[in-house]
């Protein structure tokens, strides 16, 4: 479902950053929409056999691995505008919405 994607999307950030910086000693910050899979990362449990288990238990797993803490906040849709359009927009091409988004956040550097 999507809150296990969005949870999903958590621990790909987290990935991505801990192998592009050192994050070791360090507190991450990650900002979601997603209520539940928020409160599933904060608690780090889920009282079920689902995706979302076996992805917090690869969570701890990762932050135990390259020794970091994390921290998740709640980040409304209104002011995460483009992930909140990645989300909605699936009506367009992967060229429709690169378009998109260069003439509706255009950036100083290429994507």
């Amino acid at each position: 479902n999507n809150s296990e994607l969005e949870l999903a999307g958590v621990l790909a950030h987290n990935d991505i950053l801990a192998n592009y910086v050192d994050v070791q000693e360090t507190t991450t910050a990650t900002g979601t929409d997603n209520t539940s899979g928020l409160g599933w990362s904060t608690k780090g449990a889920i009282s079920a056999t689902t995706p979302a288990s076996y992805l917090l238990r690869l969570n701890s797993m990762h932050q135990r691995k390259h020794r970091y803490q994390q921290r998740n906040f709640y980040m409304p849709g209104v002011t995460n505008k483009m992930a909140d359009d990645c989300s909605r927009l699936w009506n367009l091409s992967d060229d429709e919405l690169v378009a998109y988004f260069n003439s509706t956040y255009p950036q100083n550097k290429c994507w």
